[in-house]
């Protein structure tokens, strides 16, 4: 099982190379604000946001993972050896913000799940068990710093997470093949979407069927992406497009890939956002967003999601706006009018850079680091 964690370093040291390329591109003032149109748009409009800047919370936060806020109070994570802090800054619009920790979680030798559902803290993260076997485990962390453990699974490579208001949609390898999962969040019991059998050989050479990520906007059905491999290496196989309704249990194919993607999500009405794996081209645009219409989708490329910057997450922020963001910008997209607005967060020529981008209703917030200074940084759509 090793051998897979020496791919997931692989990809990691990639990541890094082709964000040293992007780099050079990134010289542009970080607030730099753009409107764009998509296909079919109605060109007159615009997207209205509005920007609050908190005070200076440098003293009291100078790095960590961005959880979300909550009532005046930031939640976030910091790794310390194996040990993963949960913290929390409580009353930041006060001149005396308090500090504090929930909980502390042993043993974590990966963390990339964290977000705020329902009120609840969730972490996921990987681990290994007395065999040395890696396991994924999901925490869920309430009021009190208690942490339940709501999920445990052995793994054959690191999960593709992706969830909703009511449910955590995880897609992973066993020993035999590929599975996606669906954990309820209020019962917590687990049901299958979709299991594949597929087997790699000594040389990572794959025959079957691989499922890949998945994602969604709202609480009526999830999206998911396969490849299909015929003693193929993973950069092979033909790749589609699959909805999981939660009405009808049913998964219906929706359409071809070109190739397979790094981020993928959408709703019932057909709006999705799609980034695709591209490593050749650090500069080749990778991401589209497309509108499902009686005659068939209608796409438009996104010239700023390239393969060095790709979407990391995206939101359903209302009925009307999805959001999501990469390294360098966030992204609007008002699906009724099918026009878009950039907003630029980073700037490594003045090592300005920012945690993860949270989202909530018609709100997009994101802690935003310098060397002078840490601020909470919230944008409302209007």
């Amino acid at each position: 099982m090793k051998k897979y964690f020496i791919y997931i370093l692989i990809l990691i040291i990639s990541i890094s190379v082709t964000l040293s390329a992007c780099k050079a591109d990134n010289a542009a003032d970080e607030n730099e604000v753009e409107t764009k149109y998509l296909k079919d748009s109605n060109a007159g409009h615009l997207i209205n946001v509005d920007t609050d800047i908190s005070q200076n919370l440098i003293e009291y936060i100078n790095s960590g993972i961005l959880i979300g806020v909550q009532d005046d109070t930031i939640y976030y994570a910091q790794l310390k050896g194996q040990k993963m802090f949960i913290n929390t800054l409580e009353n930041i619009s006060s001149e005396t913000p308090h500090q504090g920790t929930v909980c502390v979680i042993d043993c974590c030798m990966y963390e990339f799940f964290h977000e705020i559902i329902n009120g609840k803290i969730y972490i996921g993260y990987l681990t290994t068990d007395k065999e040395n076997n890696n396991v994924f485990k999901l925490l869920e962390i309430v009021e009190n710093g208690s942490c339940k453990s709501i999920y445990s699974n052995e793994v054959y490579s690191s999960p593709r997470l992706s969830f909703c208001d009511n449910a955590v949609f995880i897609a992973y390898e066993t020993d035999t093949g590929s599975r996606m999962e669906s954990l309820s969040l209020t019962d917590y019991n687990t049901s299958v979407i979709k299991d594949s059998e597929f087997r790699r050989d000594e040389n990572g050479r794959i025959t079957g069927e691989w499922i890949l990520y998945s994602g969604t906007y709202d609480n009526q059905g999830v999206y998911y992406e396969t490849a299909q491999f015929d003693n193929e290496d993973e950069m092979g196989g033909d790749t589609k497009l699959y909805y999981h309704s939660f009405i009808s249990g049913k998964n219906e194919f929706v359409m071809e890939l070109e190739d397979k993607s790094r981020h993928i999500s959408g709703d019932a009405a057909g709006n999705i956002l799609l980034c695709n794996y591209e490593i050749a081209d650090p500069n080749a645009v990778t991401g589209r967003i497309l509108f499902e219409t009686n005659n068939g989708f209608v796409e438009t490329e996104i010239d700023e999601i390239t393969a060095c910057a790709k979407i990391i997450n995206s939101s359903k922020i209302s009925e009307r706006y999805i959001a999501g963001y990469n390294f360098e910008r966030i992204f609007i997209f008002d699906t009724d009018y099918r026009v878009y607005k950039t907003i630029r967060i980073s700037d490594y020529d003045k090592e300005i850079r920012t945690s993860d981008v949270k989202f909530g209703e018609n709100v997009i917030c994101y802690l935003k680091f310098s060397p002078d200074s840490v601020n909470l940084v919230t944008h409302t759509i209007n």
